[in-house]
């Protein structure tokens, strides 16, 4: 079964928890009492995150990159009382660096550290339906947005030097290969509340599924350092499964 059924499903079953949980049966004449309204009511509609992200390329991607991680952060806003909110994320994956020293020109016994990394920045918009109330909050989410991949190098300058080597402070960098691509997806993750109700801070895993355009980009190792100017570029369809583990509060 491919990801988009599952999700479909997932969503149907929150929507159907949330219909039970705000319409009890027939004769049972509940009315709210008071604590639960003054919650409610109280509750915040921004939601916010911060967490580590692990990218797990697929297909074609996987043949050039193993692995990428680094952080995520997110926000949104509650539209009304429905279990849906809307807001955006944003995420830095690191996937390779290399350092080499580098001869002064003209001083082959000076060196200086010369650093090539590769990255990819996500940036996408987000609705997501999540049960609304209790410890544990379930929830699914839609994404569009871009992937940017960048290599870059960058040249420390000198401040002192001693022996064959050289300390650096300052830095200059240019850009070897850049691309920005289209990203669209879902995925679905729960909640774990810490503390007493309302829970303003929980524990967040979840997994996603992002369909990535084809780019142009470099991995660790791919810059000829005879020729930096000419790097072994590939070109693919960036697709990852992402796996993050964080924390959120708020709503």
């Amino acid at each position: 079964m491919t990801p988009l059924p599952l999700l479909a499903a997932f969503v149907s079953l929150l929507l159907a928890t949330e219909t039970a949980v705000a319409q009890p049966g027939a004769g049972q004449a509940t009315p709210p009492s008071s604590t639960a309204a003054n919650q409610a009511a109280q509750r915040p509609l921004f939601q916010g995150g911060l967490g580590g992200m692990l990218g797990i390329p697929i297909g074609d991607f996987a043949d050039n990159v193993t692995l990428t991680g680094g952080l995520s952060g997110h926000f949104d806003f509650a539209l009304g009382p429905s279990p849906f909110s809307a807001g955006a994320e944003a995420t830095y994956l690191w996937y390779g660096s290399e350092t080499r020293d580098v001869p002064l020109s003209g001083i082959p016994d000076l060196t200086v550290p010369v650093e090539t990394s590769n990255g990819i920045f996500l940036l996408h918009g987000r609705v997501r339906a999540q049960k609304r109330e209790g410890r544990v909050r379930p929830y699914v989410d839609g994404l569009v947005g871009f992937n940017y991949l960048i290599t870059t190098t960058s040249v420390h300058a000198d401040t002192s030097c001693s022996g064959s080597s050289c300390d650096s402070d300052d830095t200059d960098s240019m850009t070897n290969l850049d691309d920005l691509v289209l990203s669209a997806g879902g995925g679905g993750g729960v909640q774990i509340g810490f503390g007493q109700v309302p829970h303003r801070v929980r524990l967040d895993l979840s997994v996603r599924y992002l369909y990535g355009g084809e780019a142009r980009y470099l991995a660790e190792g791919w810059i000829p350092w005879q020729s930096p100017i000419n790097p072994l570029a590939r070109r693919s369809r960036t697709d990852m499964l992402l796996v993050y583990v964080g924390v959120a509060f708020g709503r």
